[in-house]
């Protein structure tokens, strides 16, 4: 059992170090976890960056055997990416459906200036770290013409919403562990919400050239990219929790008995256990979707208050989530180093999977840490930026 690669105490042991090397970066850096409208969401999130580090180690041990990066033949270390993708999806959508549902005016440039300056800071140091990788591969030559270098250099500047290519001829997904794939759909997402709004608020409505915008950059997507209906279900899953807390006072119900939140909390676990074992008594075409119900019953009960018995509440957790960002962004960098720099492809495929494992623990921290000084030092500063120099400035 425990030489088996799917194990589940090896993702139990890595959700552990995660959580206490936040809970040691608080104790040591006195930093106070902010507080935001909706917490739970908040620690929500530092767990699924988390499971999607988890999901991408599984998949590397396998693609040094055989080379195919291929999702995990493993229920739990499958739904760690794709289960945790289809909550960051449901996040997005909640966020800014809340928004355009709410009694404040919103603000439509603003919303893209705070959007880019929240998503493009770290995303480009990120880019940055990986062409200095590539060059290193490269031993500092230039493979491509200027013009090619530059045209892809364009691209991945656009998080590749026009398409992905090589740099300098060579393929970087596996070094960032394919992660880019999701942010094109997050920014589709941004774009098609001022289309969404005629349909929901008549208040917030875009004008005819946020308008006109919107459509061109939509048609664009679906040229350039593959567009998959069930990452869009995912997104409506989102789109459920805002209309109830607009519309309905069920929220105060649920929080204001401890046995309905506990009764609730049982429930998110038994859709969690489905989503896991959908696969084994449904069909195909009928789990997928089923999965998405699940999750989207998991999700509205999170937004709606529910904290998973105090879980989603607790501090080091919540850090977690604030780091979450970087955490995705870098996590497939960290591992990429290690195994190609530090240890060598070949050593690293020679290891048992206890070993290899115990390779990930060691990294776990590292990524940890890291993720907390990209927020501190790229995230946070480029957002204050924004909010001061540009939407508070505008506002005032």
């Amino acid at each position: 059992m425990i030489n088996n690669l799917y194990n589940p105490i090896f993702a139990f042991i890595i959700i552990i170090i995660s959580c206490l090397s936040s809970f040691l970066i608080l104790k040591i850096t006195s930093t106070k976890v902010e507080s935001h409208k909706y917490e739970t969401i908040d620690g929500l999130r530092g767990f699924l960056a988390i499971s999607v580090f988890i999901h991408h180690s599984s998949i590397w041990y396998v693609y040094l055997h055989n080379q195919r990066w291929e999702l995990p033949h493993d229920s739990l270390y499958s739904q760690l990416g794709q289960t945790s993708v289809a909550f960051f999806f449901m996040i997005t959508s909640f966020l800014f459906v809340s928004k355009l549902l709410s009694d404040k005016k919103f603000i439509w440039k603003d919303f893209y200036i705070s959007r880019i300056f929240r998503l493009t800071p770290m995303y480009y140091v990120s880019l940055l770290v990986i062409i200095i990788i590539v060059f290193i591969d490269s031993q500092w030559r230039l493979d491509v013409s200027i013009t090619d270098f530059l045209k892809s250099i364009l691209k991945w500047l656009g998080f590749t919403y026009f398409g992905v290519t090589p740099i300098n001829g060579k393929d970087i997904l596996i070094i960032n562990a394919g992660i880019i794939w999701t942010l094109p759909y997050e920014w589709l997402f941004y774009f098609f919400l001022p289309i969404l709004s005629l349909v929901i608020s008549k208040k917030n409505r875009p004008s005819i050239i946020i308008f006109s915008f919107s459509i061109l950059m939509c048609a664009i997507f679906y040229v350039r990219n593959d567009l998959i209906i069930l990452h869009l279900c995912t997104f409506l899953g989102g789109m459920v929790a805002p209309f109830i807390l607009k519309y309905t006072s069920i929220q105060s119900l649920l929080n204001t008995n401890k046995i309905i939140k506990s009764l609730i909390s049982i429930l998110i676990l038994i859709c969690g256990i489905f989503i896991l074992v959908a696969d084994q008594i449904f069909p195909y075409h009928y789990h997928i979707y089923l999965r998405i119900i699940f999750i989207t019953i998991i999700f509205t009960a999170i937004t709606l208050g529910n904290s998973f018995f105090g879980i989603l509440r607790l501090s080091f957790i919540k850090l977690l989530g604030e780091i979450s960002y970087s955490t995705y962004l870098i996590h497939g960098i960290f591992i990429y180093i290690t195994f190609h720099f530090i240890l060598g492809f070949e050593v690293v495929k020679q290891l048992s999977v206890v070993y290899y494992w115990g390779v990930i623990f060691i990294i776990t921290p590292i990524v940890v840490l890291f993720s907390y000084l990209g927020y501190t030092f790229i995230e946070k500063p480029m957002i204050n930026y924004s909010k001061k120099h540009f939407i508070n400035k505008r506002n005032n």
